[in-house]
């Protein structure tokens, strides 16, 4: 009987010493849940244009890019840049993708500025026609972006200014 109670009196305070342990471990975020889309990280400051704009395209003014074809992942053609918008989100590019002959038959698409790089004298975006097609279809003023109407600003500039 003497015996019994230390050996208790041992696993009941093992228990309480990994049980902090264990609901430490439990707690966050699931490991398997998709990361927050562009912009959505609900409580967080948008990230800098710096931090996350390819540099190449930093520099480069409002109007150099608007009208600038845009290629996906595979290399082909996927639309054009139509404007550059500024809304709560950050710099954003309005993409008519897929714009079939004369522009008719595509639709615009609202594309973050930090997802487009410069390859060479090609503006690139890591999407295929296919899935930029997917994506929901921007209207003029929605969410409230504008556009950023000096043209002559580079991208930097246009980024912070109101």
């Amino acid at each position: 009987m003497a015996f019994k109670t230390p050996l208790i009196t041992g696993f009941a305070l093992a228990s309480l010493a990994v049980a902090p342990a264990f609901a430490q471990g439990t707690t966050g975020t699931a490991p398997d849940a998709a990361p927050p889309p562009p912009g959505a990280t609900a409580g967080a400051a948008p990230t800098p244009p710096s931090a996350t704009m390819d540099t190449a395209l930093m520099s480069m003014t409002v109007d150099a890019i608007e009208d600038m074809d845009v290629h996906g992942a595979d290399g082909q053609k996927i639309g054009e840049i139509e404007e550059i918008v500024r809304g709560p989100d950050g710099l954003m590019a309005v993409v008519e993708a897929g714009g079939g002959f004369l522009g008719i038959g595509g639709k615009n698409v609202l594309v973050p500025m930090a997802q487009f790089r410069m390859e060479g004298e090609r503006l690139t975006l890591p999407v295929t026609e296919e899935q930029a097609k997917s994506m929901a279809e921007y209207t003029e003023g929605q969410g409230g972006y504008a556009e950023v109407e000096n043209d002559d600003l580079a991208l930097s500039e246009a980024a912070t200014r109101p």
